[in-house]
């Protein structure tokens, strides 16, 4: 049963993934907000006191503006939810599946991207400055050169056997976390609140109450009950801060409150409910009275965590609850189609898979040819190396720039523009070409590509012939060469690049045949797709 993310941008046009949307605002507008709000909080600390309370209101002023930050992007995530439930519930199922498919294979496509662009990233590395052992550098190239079609290869078979795992990265409702991260906040919560008791008072110079330091610690420890049990941690919060008051030993507030008031109120606002909000309203109104009578003064500043807190997590359920009703809607419409959604599927990943090897197959192939030239020209004829590493590097970063047509992000290659990229790797390339339908036109590139590859890799020639001719009725694609490349056909096996173009012909109704030519020497790959009836 497969688990696919639903990727939506509106009703007819492409689709962006859900992270990607709802992604946390960018680092530099962030920073101006966060620093803005701690340089004012500072401002109002200054004038109220001296250097201790300028430095906690600047902190409680950026940690107010992050979770109005926070806030926002939960209603960004609450308002996506809606229009993705709404698309859910309205969609045809080609559009649904459509969406599906585009959501899998742009999360394979990515995947497969990064593993190959390191590679290829390296090698464009090791040739730009090879240094002055160009036989080393053009060595490791070719090792890195094999590593990256080894994993090419690794990356093919995965596509074509792999069912789909897609991993749904939306947010989920708040459930029960490691005993141990709460155990660590807890712990920094209380050595935080044991500093600043036994610090502040040395610094202001004031007395300290001899029931202040464990009442403070113990209050600051309850965050850790912030999941397991929300609601009795801030009971006991608010309780420890009344009791403190009432008993001459009153909790002394400090960053430390941001800490734990802070999240205990957003666990709270994020459970919901009348159970939670009694909670809530019981620490709030504890805390609220302990400061009314021992600092009444920072009343307004010591309240500001909870109640903020409990605002974003308000916020945060609503998302919760909005996404839950996506999926719920997206899984009952799984079922409905789920058979045709499989097949869909696996032709997207046999399509991905015939992509990835079309777009990095031949760059890979040249490359290791021109690494072992350079390597046995080195150091007799430094000419040739050099030349070589320049081809490379071309080469790759070429290869860099096409990684994207996996995913259908970059434009399609003419025949004459795939033979010129072969001429410049050093393979003789001649053509003849008629104008080719635009609908055909990525069939016929991959064609010749694959073609040419497979000249360059097995058939130690001097040169290659094209031709693509174009009838009414039917579109041929032949790539032959002089060389002597036979020997993978008598050994009765092809290789991925041989089998996805067979199988995009056939695809498209043609056939295509591979084998050596008659004369006993030479190699030709050529393919008959008919064109009747297009449009």
């Amino acid at each position: 049963m497969v688990n696919p993310v639903i990727i939506s941008d509106d009703d007819t046009g492409a689709g962006a993934s859900y992270p990607e949307r709802m992604s946390w605002p960018r680092p530099l507008p962030m920073a101006l907000v966060v620093g803005g709000a701690g340089m004012a909080g500072a401002a109002w600390g200054s004038a109220l006191g001296g250097p201790p309370e300028t430095l906690f209101l600047g902190v409680v002023g950026a940690a107010v503006a992050a979770a109005v930050l926070l806030a926002v992007q939960s209603i960004r995530r609450a308002s996506w939810a809606r229009h993705e439930a709404g698309f859910v519930g309205r969609a045809s199922q080609d559009q649904f599946v459509e969406r599906l498919i585009a959501a899998e294979r742009e999360r394979l496509g990515a995947d497969v991207e990064r593993e190959l662009r390191a590679r290829l990233a390296e090698i464009l590395r090791l040739a730009s400055h090879p240094g002055r052992d160009l036989g080393a550098t053009a060595a490791r190239v070719h090792a890195v050169a094999r590593a990256a079609n080894t994993e090419l290869r690794r990356q093919l078979g995965l596509l074509r056997q792999a069912e789909s795992t897609t991993t749904d990265h939306r947010a989920h409702p708040a459930g029960p976390s490691l005993p141990r991260t709460d155990l660590l906040l807890g712990v920094g919560a209380a050595l935080l609140a044991l500093a600043e008791t036994i610090v502040y008072p040395l610094l202001e110079g004031v007395p300290r109450a001899a029931g202040t330091v464990p009442i403070t610690v113990a209050a600051a420890s309850t965050v850790i009950g912030r999941r397991a049990a929300p609601g009795v941690a801030a009971v006991l919060f608010g309780a420890l801060w009344l009791a403190g008051a009432l008993l001459g030993g009153p909790v002394q507030g400090g960053f430390w409150l941001l800490l734990t008031a802070g999240a205990l109120g957003f666990a709270l606002g994020r459970r919901g409910g009348a159970a939670a909000f009694a909670c809530w309203c019981i620490m709030a109104g504890a805390m609220a009275a302990a400061l009314q009578l021992v600092d009444p003064e920072n009343l307004t500043v010591g309240l500001l965590a909870p109640v903020v807190a409990g605002f974003v997590g308000l916020i945060a359920r609503h998302a919760d609850r909005q996404a839950a009703r996506a999926r719920t809607a997206e899984a009952a419409r799984r079922e409905e189609i789920d058979e045709p959604l499989q097949r869909a599927f696996t032709a997207s990943r046999d399509d991905l898979a015939r992509e990835v090897h079309d777009t990095v197959s031949h760059a890979v192939g040249v490359i290791a040819v021109h690494a072992g030239a350079a390597e046995v020209s080195w150091p007799e004829r430094p000419e040739v190396a050099r030349q070589s590493l320049r081809v490379i590097a071309d080469t790759a970063r070429a290869a860099l720039a096409e990684l994207p047509r996996a995913r259908g992000r970059a434009p399609v290659e003419s025949p004459a523009e795939v033979a010129q990229r072969f001429r410049e790797a050093g393979l003789a390339v001649t053509i003849e070409a008629d104008p080719v339908p635009p609908e055909q036109a990525a069939l016929v590139s991959r064609l010749v590509r694959e073609g040419l590859t497979n000249v360059l890799r097995h058939a130690g020639v001097g040169g290659a012939d094209v031709r693509v001719a174009v009838t009414p009725d039917e579109l041929t694609v032949s790539v032959s060469d002089d060389g002597n490349g036979a020997g993978q056909v008598r050994s009765g096996t092809e290789g991925f690049g041989l089998v996805g173009i067979r199988e995009r012909v056939a695809l498209a109704g043609g056939s295509m045949d591979a084998g050596p030519l008659a004369t006993g020497r030479g190699f030709r790959v050529s393919a008959r797709v008919p064109l009747a009836g297009r449009s």
